[in-house]
């Protein structure tokens, strides 16, 4: 009687995690999902209270009852919404440990596409992470976007074979990143494809778990990689760190579950090549007039800020899966300072704003009966976070204003807010950071989220919104 090796599987998130880890993992879950339920539950409560005449947190009831129904309504939404995505957490988790990835018998052809722009002193690191890779067969391009450094020479150095494929310099004259991807794309041969940045460091293991992931599931079309800050050397990029491993990261694991991820990160994504020749023949827009120096055509567009988002979504209207792996991670620079950030985040914001109103005139084609789990999850993220964010900041100017004006019982409030807030926020800093083999360092700039989010992103979100609504020329 012969015996058939079990299929090796793909490492997950508790392949070698200790039993104590494992232990403290559950018991922040538990925390973090029982004060999610508090924040929905003890608002409804104290507004209950509150229409019986009964004093709440010392307002008396001669105060409108339109401040704590206004508060009470921001605090259940955003309590809700953290069960949903704690449940999913749970789930998709679950579902990793009955049912690991196998990993393939053979390793397909990939081509690495690497645009750059500027990049002089980070180029060379970005090709030596891909000199160590861990992986057998693959080709870079680099794509050098009319860059006025020294990034194209330092490129070349790297062109020639090596045992595990090429590397491959061009130059062409600038007509944006989109531009690049697509120069890229018509360059290469791969049926798999990976996007990376320049500025980047892809991890040595992240492409083999990512190509793993694809190949599981033919209906996964495309494969979304975790983006690190690499230059934690301030407050302000430490609260970038949190930002991309809480919120970003909270939303992807439940998102991964359902197969709708909705943003492909421009410095770690893998692509089926036929996903994306359908993207091009289905939406490509470019005319022959269009084509001028340095514009190619391809499935990349350029009419958003976001070349990335709008290929995601694009993606998910044509109804393919698209996942999630925070072990497959890269290291990428991040804003230092104000000015830098918030340039940066004008154009993710604005770009996803264009990305949402074409994905609505697309609607007219596809409809939302076929695709309701994308539509939810624009709504739920998106949309939800922009509504958030607006009734989220009056909520909390309402209550400061309280406070320094005296009215009893309003600083109790703000206080018991604050450090329900915190305390939240650092259970679910812990569970994110360990879901993604982070560092916990970063937790010290907690406290300073809400200032991050609200004046720096928020003021980011704000402008943009003006300069869509005004249609003020996009600079790139």
């Amino acid at each position: 009687m012969t015996h058939t090796a079990p299929q090796a599987t793909l490492p997950h998130l508790f392949t070698d995690m200790p039993a104590h880890r494992m232990l403290a993992l559950f018991a922040l879950y538990v925390i973090g999902l029982l004060m999610a339920i508090g924040l929905f539950l003890i608002p409804v409560y104290q507004l209950f209270m509150f229409a019986q005449g009964k004093t709440t947190w010392g307002l008396s009831s001669h105060i409108s009852i339109f401040l704590p129904l206004f508060l009470a309504v921001v605090s259940t939404g955003y309590g809700l919404r953290w069960i949903f995505l704690m449940v999913m957490i749970a789930l998709n988790y679950w579902r990793d440990y009955r049912h690991p990835t196998p990993l393939p018998e053979q390793w397909p052809f990939v081509s690495v596409f690497l645009p750059a722009f500027n990049e002089g002193d980070q180029i060379e690191g970005a090709l030596e992470a891909f000199g160590v890779m861990d992986y057998p067969c693959f080709e870079v391009i680099v794509v050098d976007d009319g860059s006025k450094d020294d990034t194209y020479e330092k490129a070349k150095r790297f062109e020639g074979s090596y045992v595990w494929g090429t590397i491959r310099v061009v130059k062409k004259p600038n007509a944006g990143k989109w531009s690049a991807l697509n120069l890229a794309y018509q360059m290469s041969s791969g049926e798999i494809i990976l996007t990376a940045d320049a500025d980047g460091r892809v991890d040595r293991d992240a492409l083999k778990r990512m190509v793993a992931r694809l190949l599981a599931d033919p209906k996964v079309v495309a494969v979304s990689g975790y983006t690190r800050v690499m230059n934690r050397t301030n407050l302000l990029t430490n609260c970038q760190t949190l930002e991309f491993v809480m919120w970003s990261g909270a939303l992807r694991i439940p998102q991964n579950y359902s197969g709708t991820v909705l943003c492909l990160p421009g410095p770690l994504s893998l692509f089926r090549r036929s996903a994306l020749e359908e993207v091009h023949r289905r939406f490509g827009t470019l005319q022959e007039a269009d084509l001028k120096p340095g514009v190619f055509d391809g499935p990349f567009e350029g009419s958003t800020f976001a070349e990335d988002f709008d290929v995601t979504i694009a993606l998910l209207q044509l109804g393919g899966r698209i996942e999630y792996d925070p072990l497959a991670g890269c290291d990428t620079d991040a804003p230092e300072d104000v000015f830098t950030l918030m340039n940066q985040r004008y154009r993710w914001a604005r770009g996803s704003m264009q990305v949402i109103f074409k994905y609505f005139r697309r609607m007219k084609q596809f409809g939302v009966a076929d695709h309701f789990k994308l539509f939810a999850w624009l709504m739920s993220s998106y949309v939800y976070d922009m509504a958030l964010y607006a009734f989220g900041v009056a909520a909390q100017i309402c209550v400061f204003v309280m406070a320094l004006s005296g009215m009893q019982g309003a600083l109790t409030m703000l206080m018991a807010f604050l450090f329900y807030q915190f305390v939240f926020r650092l259970v679910i800093g812990s569970i994110m950071i360990t879901t993604h083999r982070e560092k916990f360092k970063p937790l010290f700039a907690i406290p300073f989220l809400d200032m991050y989010g609200s004046f720096l992103l928020g003021g980011a979100f704000v402008i943009s919104l003006l300069d869509e609504v005004f249609r003020s020329r996009m600079r790139w």
